[in-house]
Protein backbone atom coordinates (compact mmCIF):
# COMPACT_ATOMS: atom_id res chain seq x y z
CA UNK A 1 0.00 0.00 0.00
CA UNK A 2 0.97 3.13 -1.04
CA UNK A 3 0.23 7.16 -0.13
CA UNK A 4 0.13 9.31 -3.12
CA UNK A 5 1.15 12.99 -2.74
CA UNK A 6 -1.93 14.76 -1.60
CA UNK A 7 -2.30 12.34 2.22
CA UNK A 8 1.93 12.89 2.43
CA UNK A 9 1.91 16.18 1.68
CA UNK A 10 -1.63 16.66 3.84
CA UNK A 11 0.27 15.42 7.12
CA UNK A 12 3.77 17.20 6.16
CA UNK A 13 1.09 20.79 6.02
CA UNK A 14 -0.65 20.38 9.25
CA UNK A 15 2.51 19.54 11.09
CA UNK A 16 4.05 22.84 10.12
CA UNK A 17 1.63 24.55 10.76
CA UNK A 18 1.45 22.78 14.41
CA UNK A 19 5.22 24.41 14.77
CA UNK A 20 4.91 27.27 13.71
CA UNK A 21 1.58 28.31 16.01
CA UNK A 22 1.81 30.23 18.85
CA UNK A 23 -1.48 30.19 21.15
CA UNK A 24 -4.11 31.49 18.35
CA UNK A 25 -1.91 33.24 16.60
CA UNK A 26 -3.39 32.43 12.29
CA UNK A 27 0.01 31.41 10.49
CA UNK A 28 -0.06 32.97 6.76
CA UNK A 29 0.03 30.26 3.88
CA UNK A 30 3.12 31.36 2.22
CA UNK A 31 4.84 30.67 5.92
CA UNK A 32 3.76 27.17 5.65
CA UNK A 33 4.88 27.09 2.13
CA UNK A 34 8.09 28.40 2.96
CA UNK A 35 8.86 25.73 5.76
CA UNK A 36 6.99 22.85 4.11
CA UNK A 37 8.83 23.23 0.31
CA UNK A 38 5.42 22.79 -1.02
CA UNK A 39 3.92 25.57 -3.36
CA UNK A 40 1.71 27.92 -2.52
CA UNK A 41 -0.80 26.81 -5.07
CA UNK A 42 -0.38 23.29 -4.30
CA UNK A 43 -1.26 24.16 -0.34
CA UNK A 44 -4.54 25.99 -1.47
CA UNK A 45 -6.13 23.00 -2.67
CA UNK A 46 -4.88 20.91 -0.09
CA UNK A 47 -6.23 22.98 2.70
CA UNK A 48 -9.96 22.79 1.21
CA UNK A 49 -10.82 19.29 2.44
CA UNK A 50 -9.27 19.78 5.66
CA UNK A 51 -11.18 22.46 6.49
CA UNK A 52 -14.54 20.57 5.55
CA UNK A 53 -13.29 18.16 7.83
CA UNK A 54 -12.75 20.04 10.87
CA UNK A 55 -9.20 19.81 11.22
CA UNK A 56 -7.93 23.36 10.00
CA UNK A 57 -9.63 27.09 10.51
CA UNK A 58 -9.19 29.80 8.06
CA UNK A 59 -8.92 33.55 9.43
CA UNK A 60 -9.72 36.49 6.88
CA UNK A 61 -7.88 39.85 7.75
CA UNK A 62 -4.66 41.34 6.76
CA UNK A 63 -3.05 39.88 9.36
CA UNK A 64 -5.17 36.32 8.89
CA UNK A 65 -3.89 32.63 8.13
CA UNK A 66 -4.95 29.58 9.18
CA UNK A 67 -4.48 27.21 13.01
CA UNK A 68 -5.63 24.26 14.12
CA UNK A 69 -9.12 23.76 14.87
CA UNK A 70 -8.80 21.23 17.49
CA UNK A 71 -5.72 20.41 19.66
CA UNK A 72 -2.75 18.69 18.20
CA UNK A 73 -2.87 16.45 20.50
CA UNK A 74 -6.72 15.55 19.45
CA UNK A 75 -6.18 15.28 15.70
CA UNK A 76 -4.68 11.85 14.52
CA UNK A 77 -3.19 10.41 11.77
CA UNK A 78 -6.36 8.89 10.72
CA UNK A 79 -8.37 11.90 10.79
CA UNK A 80 -6.18 13.51 8.29
CA UNK A 81 -5.70 10.80 5.96
CA UNK A 82 -9.21 10.08 5.99
CA UNK A 83 -9.91 14.29 5.50
CA UNK A 84 -7.62 13.69 1.87
CA UNK A 85 -10.02 11.20 1.01
CA UNK A 86 -7.68 7.85 2.18
CA UNK A 87 -9.34 5.19 4.57
CA UNK A 88 -7.09 2.53 5.43
CA UNK A 89 -8.96 -0.71 4.43
CA UNK A 90 -7.04 -3.48 2.68
CA UNK A 91 -9.85 -4.68 1.32
CA UNK A 92 -13.22 -3.83 0.35
CA UNK A 93 -14.84 -6.63 2.03
CA UNK A 94 -13.11 -6.03 4.91
CA UNK A 95 -16.08 -2.71 6.04
CA UNK A 96 -18.26 -3.79 3.70
CA UNK A 97 -18.45 -8.01 3.94
CA UNK A 98 -22.16 -7.94 2.05
CA UNK A 99 -20.47 -6.81 -1.10
CA UNK A 100 -19.20 -10.44 -1.66
CA UNK A 101 -20.79 -13.84 -1.85
CA UNK A 102 -17.24 -15.56 -0.26
CA UNK A 103 -17.15 -13.27 2.89
CA UNK A 104 -18.95 -15.41 5.26
CA UNK A 105 -16.36 -18.72 4.82
CA UNK A 106 -13.20 -16.72 3.20
CA UNK A 107 -10.09 -16.77 5.23
CA UNK A 108 -8.91 -14.41 3.12
CA UNK A 109 -11.16 -12.23 4.49
CA UNK A 110 -10.12 -12.50 7.92
CA UNK A 111 -6.55 -11.73 6.98
CA UNK A 112 -7.55 -8.57 5.45
CA UNK A 113 -9.64 -7.53 8.47
CA UNK A 114 -6.61 -8.36 10.87
CA UNK A 115 -4.35 -5.99 9.06
CA UNK A 116 -6.81 -3.16 8.50
CA UNK A 117 -7.58 -3.12 12.27
CA UNK A 118 -3.81 -3.43 12.97
CA UNK A 119 -2.65 -0.18 10.95
CA UNK A 120 -5.80 1.76 12.00
CA UNK A 121 -4.90 1.27 15.35
CA UNK A 122 -1.45 2.55 14.95
CA UNK A 123 -3.04 5.75 12.96
CA UNK A 124 -5.26 6.73 15.95
CA UNK A 125 -2.46 6.01 18.46
CA UNK A 126 -0.07 8.80 16.72
CA UNK A 127 -1.31 12.33 17.01
CA UNK A 128 -0.26 15.57 15.37
CA UNK A 129 1.39 16.67 18.70
CA UNK A 130 3.49 13.45 18.44
CA UNK A 131 4.80 13.90 14.99
CA UNK A 132 5.96 17.42 16.10
CA UNK A 133 8.19 15.74 18.90
CA UNK A 134 10.99 14.48 17.09
CA UNK A 135 12.01 13.27 20.79
CA UNK A 136 8.67 10.90 21.11
CA UNK A 137 9.54 9.71 17.64
CA UNK A 138 12.75 8.09 17.72
CA UNK A 139 11.62 6.65 20.94
CA UNK A 140 8.97 5.14 20.01
CA UNK A 141 11.32 4.29 16.77
CA UNK A 142 13.64 2.66 19.33
CA UNK A 143 11.00 0.39 21.12
CA UNK A 144 9.67 -0.65 17.70
CA UNK A 145 13.28 -2.26 16.41
CA UNK A 146 13.57 -3.26 20.60
CA UNK A 147 10.55 -5.71 20.16
CA UNK A 148 10.94 -6.64 16.41
CA UNK A 149 14.63 -7.89 17.71
CA UNK A 150 13.04 -9.62 20.60
CA UNK A 151 10.70 -11.61 18.32
CA UNK A 152 13.23 -12.26 16.04
CA UNK A 153 15.51 -14.35 18.82
CA UNK A 154 12.06 -15.92 19.52
CA UNK A 155 11.67 -16.97 16.40
CA UNK A 156 15.16 -18.28 15.86
CA UNK A 157 14.59 -20.14 19.11
CA UNK A 158 11.78 -22.07 18.49
CA UNK A 159 12.81 -22.57 14.63
CA UNK A 160 12.24 -26.56 13.73
CA UNK A 161 14.90 -28.83 12.63
CA UNK A 162 15.17 -28.34 8.41
CA UNK A 163 14.96 -24.00 8.92
CA UNK A 164 18.49 -23.56 8.89
CA UNK A 165 19.03 -25.89 11.70
CA UNK A 166 21.70 -29.14 10.94
CA UNK A 167 19.99 -32.54 10.97
CA UNK A 168 22.40 -34.34 13.63
CA UNK A 169 24.58 -37.27 13.02
CA UNK A 170 23.68 -40.74 13.29
CA UNK A 171 25.30 -42.69 16.25
CA UNK A 172 28.04 -44.27 13.60
CA UNK A 173 29.56 -41.20 12.82
CA UNK A 174 28.18 -40.40 9.55
CA UNK A 175 25.21 -38.43 8.17
CA UNK A 176 22.41 -40.34 6.49
CA UNK A 177 22.52 -43.60 4.94
CA UNK A 178 22.72 -43.30 1.56
CA UNK A 179 21.85 -45.88 -1.02
CA UNK A 180 25.85 -47.03 -1.45
CA UNK A 181 25.67 -48.07 2.91
CA UNK A 182 22.78 -50.19 3.83
CA UNK A 183 22.41 -50.60 7.20
CA UNK A 184 22.80 -54.31 8.65
CA UNK A 185 19.48 -56.66 9.25
CA UNK A 186 18.92 -57.79 12.62
CA UNK A 187 17.19 -60.94 11.24
CA UNK A 188 19.78 -64.22 12.33
CA UNK A 189 19.89 -66.41 9.15
CA UNK A 190 20.75 -63.29 7.24
CA UNK A 191 23.27 -62.95 9.36
CA UNK A 192 24.85 -66.61 8.97
CA UNK A 193 24.78 -66.14 5.28
CA UNK A 194 26.20 -63.50 5.59
CA UNK A 195 29.31 -65.21 7.45
CA UNK A 196 29.15 -68.18 5.56
CA UNK A 197 29.81 -66.42 2.26
CA UNK A 198 32.64 -64.94 3.76
CA UNK A 199 34.35 -68.34 4.52
CA UNK A 200 33.64 -69.53 1.18
CA UNK A 201 35.82 -65.99 0.20
CA UNK A 202 38.67 -66.72 2.53
CA UNK A 203 38.68 -70.19 1.37
CA UNK A 204 39.00 -69.60 -2.57
CA UNK A 205 41.74 -67.05 -1.59
CA UNK A 206 43.67 -69.37 0.79
CA UNK A 207 43.66 -72.10 -2.03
Amino acid sequence: MKLGTRPRYSLRMMLELARLSEGDRPVAMQDIATWSAISRRYLDQLVVPLKAAGLVRAHAGRHGGYTLARSASDISLRDILAATGVFVAFAECVDEPRRCARSPRCQCRLVWEILTHRVREVLDEFSLANVADPEWLLGRLAEEAKARAAKDVGRARGRPLGRGRPAPACASGGGKPGPERALPSRHPRAHARRAGSARKVRGRKET
